[in-house]
């Protein structure tokens, strides 16, 4: 698992009461309070805007379905969207996407973008899978219970035991996302492993607070590049 960690702190989520935001169009602010406290509350209530024209990523779909591995990728998507998403039929393609093999990163075989950025990729790993979540650092310290604030640009921690369980292979680097704040990507590799972390409750509370204040902020800048043949077997 790797943590990687830019410059600034990200501003924290909205909660209720707030100011009004087109996101409580779609969840009302009680109803985002109820999905942040408890963790097994899955909000696939609604109906999905899909629109036949929007599906030109259909060639990207089969060329993933042709992957080995495909099931793996689904299955962990597909895992982490009910999971770590709110309104998941309400919001696609509008507060969040999922993108289909992105010519823009040939390693990475799908990824998920809530409001203004990527926040979980599946990609390429020395001939395994990789899982990365994104998610600002202080909620990363909270996850994890521990401080991050000895990590310095060109410095590295792995952490090969992790909840009592080895193999976790957890390193934390630290990265830039300009104009994003200071992050943090919890990595793993293994299908194992990603369920193992998609379970882990502290960071399933961490996300769901960061993936609910993008969305109050403002929709996916990638909906125009969702993939609805890919989101076909996450949202249902």
């Amino acid at each position: 698992m790797r943590l990687l960690i830019p410059n600034e702190d990200f501003p924290p989520a909205v909660f209720y009461p707030h100011q009004p935001t087109p996101f409580d169009e779609i969840m009302s602010p009680v109803m985002q309070q109820a999905w942040l406290r408890d963790l097994a509350l899955i909000d696939t209530a609604g109906k999905r805007g899909i629109r036949r024209s929007l599906r030109q990523s259909a060639h990207h779909y089969r060329q993933l379905l042709q992957l080995p591995f495909a099931d793996d990728i689904i299955g962990v998507l597909r895992e982490y969207t009910q999971s770590s998403l709110p309104a998941i039929k309400r919001g696609e393609a509008l507060f969040w996407s999922c993108v289909c093999l992105p010519e823009t990163a040939p390693a990475v075989y799908t990824q998920i973008n809530v409001g203004w950025q990527p926040t979980f990729q599946i990609f390429a790993a020395n001939g395994a899978l990789g899982f990365g979540w994104y998610i600002p650092n202080y909620l990363a310290e909270s996850a994890f219970a521990r401080s991050l604030n000895a990590l310095r640009p060109g410095t590295e921690i792995t952490i090969l035991e992790f909840q009592g369980k080895r193999h976790w292979d957890i390193t934390l680097q630290p990265v830039r996302r300009k104009g994003q704040g200071r992050q943090v990507t919890v990595t793993v590799r293994g299908t194992e492993n990603a369920f193992r972390m998609l379970h882990y409750a502290p960071l399933l509370a961490a996300v769901r607070r960061f993936h609910l204040g993008l969305a109050q902020v403002g929709s996916s800048v990638r909906g125009d590049n969702h993939c609805f043949d890919l989101a076909d077997h996450l949202v249902n």
